[in-house]
């Protein structure tokens, strides 16, 4: 009897949805190289990223412009200068 009821326990394990957000403000640097290691880090997981930018003037909008991702469910970029996040 208790045997059964630790088999259900194993196998009724859910796999939680972690939303991550990834926000940059004139980093393109930094975001050209954490960003693609953290893609790579969510390739096998069931989380799910935005990405902020907070108008930034740099090439940081077009380098996100470039991003195609599965785990990338939306980018935001905000046009005024207001800060979001």
């Amino acid at each position: 009897m208790f045997e059964n009821k630790s088999k259900l326990a194993r196998n009724d394990i859910r796999i939680k949805t972690v939303d991550i957000l990834y926000i940059t403000y004139n980093r393109s640097y930094y975001t050209k190289k954490t960003l693609p290691a953290l893609l790579k880090s969510l390739s096998n997981t069931s989380n799910n990223l935005t990405i902020v930018d907070n108008n930034s003037s740099d090439d940081t909008i077009e380098y996100l412009k470039t991003i195609n991702h599965p785990r990338v469910k939306n980018i935001i970029y905000n046009k005024k200068k207001l800060w979001s996040c």
